[in-house]
């Protein structure tokens, strides 16, 4: 169903269409860029920059700034802006500096409901984490998108 005749049939459904207060169109705007963080290990820049990725939207290089600086970071934009990355090249970052690293991703599990969807993920070394001899858990390593020769990453049971 193409866009228009979807929101046609939203304004005009008497049980929602009343609800709605106000429809407004705005325009799109240009892209606000910010050069690749100078703390991002170069193997990931380099990455990026064969991937056509020169520069970072701006809420991406304020992002990975933040984590990189040991900051939280929550970031709220819309589908499809490059939240992604936001995420993923600190996590990338942490495993090339320490291969012992795991990443745990967790995604909301209800798609299609952006209101409750939430990542939440974290890349800590195991000499840094809690351990626990009785709780294993699989920790699986992304692939390096630096080394696309060497094998991807395996599922390892790990006491973390």
């Amino acid at each position: 169903m193409p866009l228009e005749q979807g929101l046609e049939r939203l304004k005009s459904d008497k049980g929602l269409g009343p609800n709605f207060v106000e429809w407004r169109h705005i325009p799109a705007s240009p892209p606000t860029l910010a050069p690749v963080p100078a703390a991002l290990d170069g193997r990931l820049a380099e990455a990026l920059a064969r991937r056509g990725i020169e520069r970072l939207y701006s809420h991406q290089a304020e992002a990975v700034e933040a984590v990189l600086a040991g900051r939280n970071a929550a970031v709220v934009t819309p589908t499809a802006s490059g939240k992604t990355l936001c995420y993923n090249l600190p996590v990338l970052q942490t495993l090339l500096s320490d291969p012992n690293a795991r990443t745990l991703y967790l995604f909301s599990p209800r798609r299609g409901w952006p209101r409750t969807s939430w990542t939440i993920c974290t890349a800590s070394s195991p000499r840094s984490a809690p351990t626990s001899r009785r709780t294993p858990t699989t920790a699986t390593r992304p692939p390096t998108p630096v080394a696309p020769s060497g094998p991807p990453g395996r599922a390892r049971r790990s006491a973390i």
